[in-house]
Protein backbone atom coordinates (compact mmCIF):
# COMPACT_ATOMS: atom_id res chain seq x y z
CA UNK A 1 0.00 0.00 0.00
CA UNK A 2 2.88 2.30 0.44
CA UNK A 3 3.51 2.66 -3.29
CA UNK A 4 -0.26 2.86 -3.83
CA UNK A 5 -0.04 5.37 -1.95
CA UNK A 6 2.76 7.50 -3.26
CA UNK A 7 0.76 7.35 -6.78
CA UNK A 8 -2.12 8.31 -5.23
CA UNK A 9 -0.23 11.21 -3.61
CA UNK A 10 0.88 12.62 -7.17
CA UNK A 11 -2.44 12.52 -8.57
CA UNK A 12 -1.95 13.71 -12.42
CA UNK A 13 1.07 12.15 -13.15
CA UNK A 14 1.43 9.35 -10.11
CA UNK A 15 5.15 8.63 -11.65
CA UNK A 16 6.70 10.33 -8.92
CA UNK A 17 6.19 7.58 -6.59
CA UNK A 18 8.06 4.82 -8.67
CA UNK A 19 11.15 3.77 -6.68
CA UNK A 20 14.75 5.10 -8.33
CA UNK A 21 15.93 1.37 -7.83
CA UNK A 22 17.59 -1.39 -10.35
CA UNK A 23 18.41 -1.42 -13.26
CA UNK A 24 17.11 1.29 -15.82
CA UNK A 25 13.82 -0.32 -17.07
CA UNK A 26 10.28 1.11 -17.81
CA UNK A 27 9.09 1.92 -14.27
CA UNK A 28 12.09 3.39 -12.93
CA UNK A 29 12.50 5.13 -15.83
CA UNK A 30 9.17 6.78 -15.31
CA UNK A 31 10.18 7.46 -12.17
CA UNK A 32 13.17 9.40 -13.03
CA UNK A 33 10.83 11.05 -15.45
CA UNK A 34 8.49 11.81 -13.08
CA UNK A 35 11.12 13.26 -10.85
CA UNK A 36 13.10 15.30 -13.75
CA UNK A 37 9.51 16.31 -14.70
CA UNK A 38 8.12 18.12 -11.51
CA UNK A 39 11.70 19.87 -10.89
CA UNK A 40 9.80 22.18 -14.38
CA UNK A 41 6.16 23.19 -13.91
CA UNK A 42 5.95 22.69 -17.61
CA UNK A 43 7.20 19.05 -17.55
CA UNK A 44 5.27 18.33 -14.54
CA UNK A 45 2.35 18.34 -17.00
CA UNK A 46 3.40 16.59 -19.68
CA UNK A 47 2.02 13.25 -18.95
CA UNK A 48 -1.30 12.36 -16.96
CA UNK A 49 -2.78 9.21 -16.80
CA UNK A 50 -6.33 8.73 -17.45
CA UNK A 51 -7.72 6.66 -14.44
CA UNK A 52 -6.56 5.85 -11.10
CA UNK A 53 -6.48 2.16 -12.58
CA UNK A 54 -4.06 3.04 -14.75
CA UNK A 55 -1.90 4.46 -11.68
CA UNK A 56 -2.82 1.43 -9.78
CA UNK A 57 -1.44 -0.53 -13.02
CA UNK A 58 1.75 1.00 -13.29
CA UNK A 59 2.38 0.20 -9.25
CA UNK A 60 1.51 -3.24 -9.97
CA UNK A 61 3.85 -3.76 -12.96
CA UNK A 62 6.66 -1.64 -10.68
CA UNK A 63 6.31 -4.68 -7.87
CA UNK A 64 7.24 -7.43 -10.76
CA UNK A 65 9.42 -5.92 -12.22
CA UNK A 66 11.29 -5.11 -8.75
CA UNK A 67 11.05 -8.70 -8.28
CA UNK A 68 11.96 -10.39 -11.80
CA UNK A 69 15.52 -8.10 -11.52
CA UNK A 70 16.19 -10.64 -8.12
CA UNK A 71 15.40 -13.41 -10.30
CA UNK A 72 17.67 -16.56 -11.40
CA UNK A 73 18.46 -17.48 -14.81
CA UNK A 74 16.22 -20.65 -13.82
CA UNK A 75 13.11 -18.29 -12.51
CA UNK A 76 13.95 -16.06 -15.63
CA UNK A 77 13.98 -19.00 -17.71
CA UNK A 78 10.56 -20.64 -16.00
CA UNK A 79 9.13 -16.66 -16.04
CA UNK A 80 9.58 -16.58 -19.78
CA UNK A 81 7.90 -19.85 -20.43
CA UNK A 82 4.90 -19.09 -18.77
CA UNK A 83 4.38 -15.50 -20.36
CA UNK A 84 4.83 -17.11 -23.99
CA UNK A 85 2.55 -19.35 -22.67
CA UNK A 86 0.09 -16.65 -21.70
CA UNK A 87 0.47 -14.64 -25.32
CA UNK A 88 0.17 -17.27 -26.94
CA UNK A 89 -3.38 -18.49 -25.65
CA UNK A 90 -4.15 -14.62 -26.01
CA UNK A 91 -3.19 -14.40 -29.97
CA UNK A 92 -4.73 -17.15 -30.41
CA UNK A 93 -8.19 -15.39 -29.40
CA UNK A 94 -7.01 -12.19 -31.05
CA UNK A 95 -5.75 -10.81 -28.59
CA UNK A 96 -2.36 -9.37 -29.68
CA UNK A 97 0.18 -6.89 -27.74
CA UNK A 98 3.10 -4.56 -29.51
CA UNK A 99 6.69 -4.65 -27.62
CA UNK A 100 7.81 -1.26 -26.40
CA UNK A 101 11.68 -1.15 -25.14
CA UNK A 102 11.80 -1.77 -20.88
CA UNK A 103 13.55 2.01 -20.45
CA UNK A 104 12.15 5.23 -19.39
CA UNK A 105 12.80 7.73 -21.48
CA UNK A 106 11.57 6.24 -24.40
CA UNK A 107 8.20 5.43 -22.60
CA UNK A 108 8.30 8.73 -21.36
CA UNK A 109 8.69 10.14 -24.67
CA UNK A 110 5.54 8.02 -25.96
CA UNK A 111 3.59 8.81 -22.94
CA UNK A 112 3.80 12.22 -22.92
CA UNK A 113 2.94 12.10 -26.79
CA UNK A 114 -0.08 10.15 -25.79
CA UNK A 115 -1.14 12.46 -23.24
CA UNK A 116 -1.08 15.70 -25.70
CA UNK A 117 -2.86 14.05 -28.56
CA UNK A 118 -5.60 12.45 -25.80
CA UNK A 119 -5.36 14.30 -23.03
CA UNK A 120 -4.17 11.99 -20.94
CA UNK A 121 -1.48 8.45 -20.88
CA UNK A 122 -3.21 5.39 -20.03
CA UNK A 123 -1.61 1.80 -19.64
CA UNK A 124 -3.18 -0.74 -21.21
CA UNK A 125 -5.04 -3.35 -19.37
CA UNK A 126 -3.23 -6.76 -20.05
CA UNK A 127 -0.02 -4.91 -20.40
CA UNK A 128 3.43 -7.07 -18.66
CA UNK A 129 7.00 -6.53 -18.45
CA UNK A 130 9.23 -9.25 -19.79
CA UNK A 131 10.98 -11.91 -18.20
CA UNK A 132 14.37 -10.87 -19.20
CA UNK A 133 13.21 -6.94 -17.91
CA UNK A 134 13.90 -5.69 -21.70
CA UNK A 135 10.68 -4.97 -22.68
CA UNK A 136 6.94 -4.40 -21.45
CA UNK A 137 3.97 -5.61 -23.65
CA UNK A 138 1.06 -3.42 -24.18
CA UNK A 139 -2.09 -4.26 -25.86
CA UNK A 140 -2.84 -3.76 -29.20
CA UNK A 141 -6.22 -1.13 -29.82
CA UNK A 142 -7.22 -1.66 -26.29
CA UNK A 143 -10.39 -0.03 -27.10
CA UNK A 144 -11.07 -1.83 -30.03
CA UNK A 145 -14.57 -3.86 -29.74
CA UNK A 146 -11.80 -6.90 -31.62
CA UNK A 147 -9.53 -6.65 -28.45
CA UNK A 148 -12.09 -6.57 -26.06
CA UNK A 149 -13.91 -9.62 -27.42
CA UNK A 150 -10.48 -11.29 -27.82
CA UNK A 151 -9.88 -10.74 -23.72
CA UNK A 152 -13.32 -11.51 -23.14
CA UNK A 153 -13.13 -15.09 -25.06
CA UNK A 154 -9.62 -15.88 -23.20
CA UNK A 155 -11.03 -14.56 -19.34
CA UNK A 156 -13.69 -16.85 -20.16
CA UNK A 157 -11.17 -20.07 -21.22
CA UNK A 158 -8.80 -19.10 -18.50
CA UNK A 159 -10.93 -17.88 -15.57
CA UNK A 160 -11.88 -21.33 -14.29
CA UNK A 161 -8.70 -22.74 -14.35
CA UNK A 162 -6.61 -19.50 -12.87
CA UNK A 163 -9.56 -19.85 -9.96
CA UNK A 164 -11.37 -16.12 -11.21
CA UNK A 165 -14.77 -15.55 -11.14
CA UNK A 166 -17.33 -15.45 -14.87
CA UNK A 167 -18.80 -13.06 -16.21
CA UNK A 168 -22.02 -12.21 -15.65
CA UNK A 169 -24.58 -12.77 -17.96
CA UNK A 170 -24.70 -10.09 -20.68
CA UNK A 171 -21.73 -8.49 -20.24
CA UNK A 172 -20.16 -7.44 -23.28
CA UNK A 173 -16.21 -6.70 -22.10
CA UNK A 174 -14.39 -7.59 -19.19
CA UNK A 175 -13.40 -5.26 -16.77
CA UNK A 176 -10.15 -3.58 -17.28
CA UNK A 177 -9.27 -4.72 -13.74
CA UNK A 178 -10.00 -8.53 -13.97
CA UNK A 179 -8.09 -8.38 -17.44
CA UNK A 180 -5.04 -6.88 -15.34
CA UNK A 181 -5.62 -9.89 -12.65
CA UNK A 182 -5.79 -12.48 -15.07
CA UNK A 183 -2.35 -11.14 -16.40
CA UNK A 184 -0.96 -11.07 -13.09
CA UNK A 185 -2.14 -15.08 -12.33
CA UNK A 186 -1.09 -16.57 -15.80
CA UNK A 187 2.50 -15.06 -14.94
CA UNK A 188 3.05 -16.25 -12.09
CA UNK A 189 1.87 -13.79 -9.40
CA UNK A 190 -1.08 -12.61 -7.50
CA UNK A 191 -3.96 -11.36 -8.27
CA UNK A 192 -2.77 -8.19 -6.78
CA UNK A 193 0.26 -8.48 -9.21
CA UNK A 194 2.09 -8.83 -5.77
CA UNK A 195 4.44 -12.06 -6.13
CA UNK A 196 3.77 -15.37 -3.74
CA UNK A 197 5.55 -15.22 -0.52
CA UNK A 198 8.30 -18.29 0.42
CA UNK A 199 5.85 -19.52 3.19
CA UNK A 200 2.53 -19.53 0.39
CA UNK A 201 3.91 -21.00 -2.41
CA UNK A 202 3.43 -24.77 -1.13
CA UNK A 203 -0.19 -24.49 -0.64
CA UNK A 204 -0.70 -22.55 -3.84
CA UNK A 205 1.38 -25.25 -6.32
CA UNK A 206 -0.49 -27.98 -4.30
CA UNK A 207 -4.21 -25.86 -5.17
CA UNK A 208 -2.87 -25.35 -8.58
CA UNK A 209 -1.77 -28.86 -9.70
CA UNK A 210 -4.90 -30.42 -8.18
CA UNK A 211 -6.85 -27.94 -10.28
CA UNK A 212 -5.06 -28.62 -13.23
CA UNK A 213 -5.45 -33.00 -12.77
CA UNK A 214 -9.10 -32.13 -12.39
CA UNK A 215 -9.58 -29.78 -15.72
CA UNK A 216 -7.55 -32.63 -17.64
CA UNK A 217 -10.27 -34.69 -16.90
CA UNK A 218 -13.08 -32.95 -17.90
CA UNK A 219 -11.64 -32.12 -21.51
CA UNK A 220 -9.81 -28.88 -20.82
CA UNK A 221 -7.85 -27.43 -24.24
CA UNK A 222 -4.44 -27.98 -24.52
CA UNK A 223 -3.47 -24.58 -24.63
CA UNK A 224 -5.42 -24.06 -21.26
CA UNK A 225 -3.39 -26.83 -19.65
CA UNK A 226 -0.25 -25.66 -21.32
CA UNK A 227 -1.02 -22.37 -19.34
CA UNK A 228 -1.13 -23.84 -15.94
CA UNK A 229 1.92 -25.72 -16.51
CA UNK A 230 3.67 -23.30 -17.18
CA UNK A 231 2.59 -21.26 -14.15
CA UNK A 232 2.80 -24.09 -12.19
CA UNK A 233 6.56 -24.75 -13.01
CA UNK A 234 7.42 -21.20 -12.39
CA UNK A 235 5.84 -21.34 -8.61
CA UNK A 236 8.16 -24.56 -8.31
CA UNK A 237 11.23 -22.70 -9.58
CA UNK A 238 10.55 -19.48 -7.88
CA UNK A 239 9.93 -22.11 -4.31
CA UNK A 240 13.23 -23.91 -4.98
CA UNK A 241 15.40 -20.63 -5.31
CA UNK A 242 13.61 -19.34 -1.98
CA UNK A 243 14.26 -22.85 -0.31
CA UNK A 244 18.02 -22.42 -1.58
CA UNK A 245 17.86 -18.91 -0.12
CA UNK A 246 16.11 -19.62 2.99
CA UNK A 247 19.15 -22.55 3.21
CA UNK A 248 21.61 -20.05 2.94
CA UNK A 249 20.69 -17.69 5.59
CA UNK A 250 20.65 -20.28 7.92
CA UNK A 251 23.94 -21.69 6.99
CA UNK A 252 25.53 -18.10 7.41
CA UNK A 253 23.17 -17.39 10.46
CA UNK A 254 24.52 -21.19 12.19
CA UNK A 255 28.45 -20.37 10.99
CA UNK A 256 27.66 -16.72 12.34
CA UNK A 257 27.01 -18.42 16.12
CA UNK A 258 29.61 -20.73 15.44
CA UNK A 259 32.50 -17.80 15.12
CA UNK A 260 31.26 -16.03 17.83
CA UNK A 261 31.18 -19.29 20.15
CA UNK A 262 34.90 -20.14 19.38
CA UNK A 263 36.12 -16.88 19.67
CA UNK A 264 39.02 -16.40 21.98
CA UNK A 265 36.61 -13.77 23.81
CA UNK A 266 33.55 -16.10 24.04
CA UNK A 267 36.69 -19.19 24.80
CA UNK A 268 38.04 -17.28 27.37
CA UNK A 269 34.87 -15.72 28.67
CA UNK A 270 33.19 -19.31 29.12
CA UNK A 271 36.68 -20.86 31.12
CA UNK A 272 36.04 -18.23 33.09
CA UNK A 273 32.44 -18.89 33.69
CA UNK A 274 33.20 -22.73 34.92
CA UNK A 275 35.90 -22.29 37.02
CA UNK A 276 34.06 -19.75 38.65
CA UNK A 277 31.05 -21.71 38.95
CA UNK A 278 33.46 -24.88 39.85
CA UNK A 279 34.71 -22.67 42.98
CA UNK A 280 31.07 -21.93 43.42
CA UNK A 281 30.53 -25.17 44.06
CA UNK A 282 33.57 -26.28 46.43
CA UNK A 283 33.39 -23.28 48.72
CA UNK A 284 29.46 -24.89 49.30
CA UNK A 285 30.59 -27.96 49.87
CA UNK A 286 33.26 -27.20 51.63
CA UNK A 287 31.27 -25.36 54.76
CA UNK A 288 31.16 -27.07 58.30
CA UNK A 289 27.52 -27.98 57.52
CA UNK A 290 28.38 -29.65 54.20
CA UNK A 291 31.06 -31.49 55.49
CA UNK A 292 29.73 -33.09 58.75
CA UNK A 293 26.30 -33.92 56.36
CA UNK A 294 28.55 -35.71 54.39
CA UNK A 295 30.70 -37.14 56.78
CA UNK A 296 26.76 -38.83 58.17
CA UNK A 297 25.81 -40.01 54.99
CA UNK A 298 28.68 -41.79 54.51
CA UNK A 299 28.68 -43.73 58.08
CA UNK A 300 25.34 -44.49 57.42
CA UNK A 301 25.93 -45.82 54.37
CA UNK A 302 28.87 -47.87 55.70
CA UNK A 303 26.26 -49.17 58.16
CA UNK A 304 23.40 -49.99 55.81
CA UNK A 305 25.74 -52.01 53.84
CA UNK A 306 27.38 -54.15 56.89
CA UNK A 307 23.58 -54.44 57.76
CA UNK A 308 23.14 -55.87 54.70
CA UNK A 309 26.47 -58.24 54.78
CA UNK A 310 25.71 -59.42 57.55
CA UNK A 311 22.12 -60.18 57.35
CA UNK A 312 22.97 -62.81 54.72
CA UNK A 313 26.14 -64.04 56.77
CA UNK A 314 23.91 -64.79 59.37
CA UNK A 315 20.86 -66.45 58.34
CA UNK A 316 19.95 -69.91 59.69
CA UNK A 317 20.09 -72.90 57.93
CA UNK A 318 19.60 -76.70 58.43
CA UNK A 319 21.12 -79.71 56.99
CA UNK A 320 22.46 -83.14 57.39
CA UNK A 321 26.12 -84.12 58.89
CA UNK A 322 28.29 -86.51 57.68
CA UNK A 323 26.90 -89.30 60.59
CA UNK A 324 23.60 -88.30 59.30
CA UNK A 325 22.62 -86.29 62.66
CA UNK A 326 20.68 -82.72 61.58
CA UNK A 327 22.63 -79.37 62.59
CA UNK A 328 21.90 -75.99 62.32
CA UNK A 329 23.82 -73.22 61.69
CA UNK A 330 24.96 -70.26 59.44
CA UNK A 331 25.67 -71.30 55.62
CA UNK A 332 29.30 -70.31 56.15
CA UNK A 333 29.24 -72.98 59.55
CA UNK A 334 27.37 -75.61 57.79
CA UNK A 335 29.41 -75.77 54.55
CA UNK A 336 32.77 -75.82 57.07
CA UNK A 337 30.74 -78.87 58.64
CA UNK A 338 30.31 -80.31 55.29
CA UNK A 339 26.87 -80.33 56.05
CA UNK A 340 24.62 -81.58 52.78
CA UNK A 341 20.78 -81.08 51.85
CA UNK A 342 20.95 -77.41 53.29
CA UNK A 343 17.92 -75.97 53.26
CA UNK A 344 17.05 -72.25 54.92
CA UNK A 345 15.10 -72.05 58.30
CA UNK A 346 11.75 -69.96 58.40
CA UNK A 347 11.99 -66.97 60.54
CA UNK A 348 10.64 -68.68 63.72
CA UNK A 349 12.42 -71.36 63.73
CA UNK A 350 15.79 -69.32 63.54
CA UNK A 351 14.68 -67.73 66.54
CA UNK A 352 14.19 -71.18 68.49
CA UNK A 353 17.96 -72.51 66.74
CA UNK A 354 19.58 -69.24 67.98
CA UNK A 355 17.88 -69.37 71.20
CA UNK A 356 19.01 -73.07 71.83
CA UNK A 357 22.55 -72.01 70.66
CA UNK A 358 22.65 -69.15 73.65
CA UNK A 359 21.70 -71.91 76.33
CA UNK A 360 23.62 -75.32 75.62
CA UNK A 361 27.03 -72.56 74.10
CA UNK A 362 30.25 -73.40 75.92
CA UNK A 363 29.98 -70.32 78.02
CA UNK A 364 26.10 -70.21 77.27
CA UNK A 365 22.92 -69.59 79.62
CA UNK A 366 23.05 -73.56 80.89
CA UNK A 367 26.72 -73.22 82.14
CA UNK A 368 26.55 -69.87 84.10
CA UNK A 369 23.74 -70.89 85.76
CA UNK A 370 25.69 -74.59 86.79
CA UNK A 371 28.81 -72.05 87.66
CA UNK A 372 26.67 -69.63 89.92
CA UNK A 373 24.96 -73.11 91.63
CA UNK A 374 28.64 -74.42 92.35
CA UNK A 375 30.07 -71.20 93.64
CA UNK A 376 26.80 -70.78 95.96
CA UNK A 377 27.36 -74.24 97.39
CA UNK A 378 30.83 -74.07 98.10
CA UNK A 379 30.18 -71.16 100.68
CA UNK A 380 27.33 -72.69 102.08
CA UNK A 381 25.18 -70.47 100.47
CA UNK A 382 22.84 -71.97 98.46
CA UNK A 383 20.42 -73.27 101.32
CA UNK A 384 19.44 -69.77 101.93
CA UNK A 385 18.31 -70.04 97.76
CA UNK A 386 16.83 -73.29 97.53
CA UNK A 387 14.60 -72.76 100.97
CA UNK A 388 13.42 -69.22 100.10
CA UNK A 389 13.47 -69.55 96.12
CA UNK A 390 10.52 -67.20 95.77
CA UNK A 391 12.17 -64.90 97.77
CA UNK A 392 15.18 -65.26 95.78
CA UNK A 393 13.55 -64.86 91.99
CA UNK A 394 12.15 -61.58 93.73
CA UNK A 395 15.21 -60.12 94.45
CA UNK A 396 14.59 -60.18 97.94
CA UNK A 397 17.78 -62.02 99.34
CA UNK A 398 19.91 -59.00 99.24
CA UNK A 399 22.62 -57.17 97.55
CA UNK A 400 24.57 -60.15 97.28
CA UNK A 401 26.80 -60.26 93.98
CA UNK A 402 26.41 -64.21 93.39
CA UNK A 403 22.78 -64.03 94.20
CA UNK A 404 22.09 -61.05 91.60
CA UNK A 405 24.15 -63.36 89.30
CA UNK A 406 22.06 -66.21 89.39
CA UNK A 407 18.96 -64.36 89.47
CA UNK A 408 19.88 -62.79 86.35
CA UNK A 409 20.97 -65.99 84.85
CA UNK A 410 17.49 -68.01 86.30
CA UNK A 411 15.59 -64.87 85.02
CA UNK A 412 17.09 -65.61 81.20
CA UNK A 413 16.58 -68.60 81.29
CA UNK A 414 12.99 -68.10 81.86
CA UNK A 415 12.45 -65.71 79.30
CA UNK A 416 14.04 -68.18 76.83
Amino acid sequence: MAILGAVAKVGSTAMAGIPDTGRPSFVTGLGEGARSAQAANANQQAIKFRTFDDQVRMAELTHQDQKMQLDTQAQQDAHQTAELNMRAIAQDHGWNFTPSPNHGPAVMDHLAAQTALTGSASVPPGSHVSADGQSIYLTQDPDSQKTKDAQKSVYSALAPALGMPGLPPGVDSVPPKNVNMMTNRANGFKLDGTPFNHDELPGQIAMEQAQRDNLAKNGASDAVLKTLDGMINLHQVNLNALDKHAAGVKQQTEQATLNAQNSPESIAGAASKAASTKQSQLDVENTPQNQAAAARGAAAKSAAELAAKNAGSTAMYVGSAKDGSQIAGTSDELTAAGASGVTKLDADTQKKVITARQMIAPNGLFKEVKDDISKLESTGRLGNVASRWNNFMAGKLGDDPDFAALNTHMGCYQLH
